[in-house]
């Protein structure tokens, strides 16, 4: 590919590992890691154990972080050109701050007025898989899991992959938004879904200003990380 050949990649191939991901995962976790899982083997996903939930994530970091690698390598320019994978020393503690001011004083200013409608606990999830965590191995399972991977790869595909595709059919703003509901939903979390927007279009709005992924990462990084420091103690 010439250097003024635009990628011949798009929303086509994004969808397309998008549906890998969560195909894969639920397929990948039911009937290969049931064994690790406990009650995974049984076919009911309430009560997996850390093991189990870390190693059935393996097909969607696979289809997160390889599978926008793979797509722009060979229809692309590469990650670092089509997805801005570029991180400056500087994007490391301006975003972990702003990871955790987002988690604490701005989603509990958002909060407020929203379970004073609705009943519920936004954290029940985080302190439900928290407990399942209860020995050192499960704890640094998760923290490689929530801290570590899931910001690398979440990162990657939304706000490098499915917001760069979105922006080949669609102006900034319709891209920001529809990338930032879409990581939102497929958490599965009702209650949490006004935090997970918050945080994807915060992040969409940086990827496009800053026009790389460094600081996404280590927000995304500072946000899960105060939530599981906040966990442990």
């Amino acid at each position: 590919m010439s250097a003024t050949e635009p990628p011949d990649w798009g929303l086509t191939e994004v969808v397309g590992w998008f549906f890998v991901a969560q195909i894969g995962t639920l397929l990948w976790a039911s009937l290969v890691f049931g064994p690790l899982a406990g009650p995974l083997r049984a076919g009911t996903f309430s009560d997996p154990t850390m093991t189990g939930m870390f190693c059935s994530a393996f097909v969607l970091w696979f289809a997160y972080g390889a599978g926008p690698i793979i797509t722009t390598r060979t229809r692309g320019r590469g990650p670092v050109h089509d997805l801005r994978t570029v991180v400056r020393p500087l994007d490391v503690p301006i975003g972990l701050a702003a990871g955790a001011f987002l988690q604490y004083p701005v989603l509990t200013a958002l909060y407020f007025p929203i379970l004073r409608i609705v009943d519920g606990d936004p954290s029940a999830a985080a302190e439900e898989l928290n407990a399942r965590a209860s020995g050192l191995t499960a704890k640094i399972l998760l923290v490689v899991l929530a801290g570590v991977m899931a910001p690398l790869v979440e990162e990657l595909f939304f706000r490098g992959f499915m917001l760069r595709g979105l922006l080949k059919r669609f102006g900034p703003g319709v891209s920001v938004v529809v990338q930032a509901v879409v990581f939102a939903a497929i958490h599965f979390q009702p209650l949490q879904f006004p935090g997970l927007l918050l945080v994807g279009l915060v992040s969409g709005v940086v990827a496009l200003r800053t026009n790389r992924l460094g600081i996404c990462w280590a927000l995304h990084a500072g946000f899960n990380g105060l939530t599981l420091v906040l966990l442990f103690n």
